[in-house]
């Protein structure tokens, strides 16, 4: 079983744990007592970064436990206590899509009641959200829209977790409501630039609305990982 530690204690970037087991098939995989790796899916991608000297090149979940893809697992021996640290770039990134999908859904479900927002997809530079309900796409302001996230963007609302981030994990971010959710984000939106609307058409009886994500360049590089827990 691997602990997942990102979800009680995201501002970690850097700590130590037990290797498990590695596994040798077509992908070298290593499996710890614990991980400050997001694996892939919920609408977000892998962390990358380094467990001892290995190059994780890819995480996915596996049952209970989390599955670390490396490069070469030369020089690591299961029962090892190795450092693993992340590539902060790459997180404060994903971070900031992930964050910026769920205020696109708030911000949407305020504007147009009649949409209720049911899948992400919060890839750098593949965002997207997709809707259900009774409005037309026709009906939808992308300036109304935007005009709502960068007012919200300019208060900094805050991004929280709520109840037990094991088990009943939810993020709130100001006040709308609190969603379930088990990725990374950000602390509060001032460390979001921009959220930009690129597009909103009807498919497969779906609202989809894509977007775009920019990191603001004024905060510190992992500030994002101040976010706070709320129980």
């Amino acid at each position: 079983m691997t602990v997942k530690q990102y979800l009680a204690t995201p501002k970690l970037m850097v700590c130590s744990a037990k290797i498990l087991a590695i596994i040798c098939a077509k992908t070298t995989i290593l499996r710890l007592d614990r991980t400050i790796f997001h694996p892939q899916g919920g609408g977000q991608k892998a962390d990358k970064g380094l467990i001892g000297s290995a190059v994780v090149t890819h995480v996915t979940h596996n049952a209970d436990c989390v599955d670390h893809q490396v490069e070469s697992a030369e020089g690591l021996a299961v029962g090892d206590t190795v450092q693993i640290k992340l590539d902060e770039d790459w997180r404060r990134l994903n971070a900031v899509y992930h964050t910026a999908g769920h205020l696109l859904a708030a911000v949407v479900e305020a504007i147009y009641p009649g949409l209720h927002a049911v899948s992400g997809h919060q890839w750098p530079g593949e965002g997207r959200v997709e809707f259900s309900g009774n409005t037309p796409a026709t009906q939808i302001s992308a300036e109304e829209i935007h005009a709502r996230l960068t007012a919200d963007l300019a208060q900094s609302l805050s991004v929280t977790i709520e109840s037990d981030p094991f088990q009943t994990r939810t993020i709130r971010i100001g006040d709308y409501p609190a969603i379930p959710c088990g990725g990374t984000h950000v602390g509060q939106l001032g460390e979001i630039a921009s959220i930009l609307v690129t597009g909103i058409k009807a498919k497969s009886g779906r609202i989809r609305i894509s977007f775009e994500a920019q990191p603001s360049p004024g905060h510190p590089q992992a500030s994002f990982t101040n976010l706070e827990v709320r129980t």
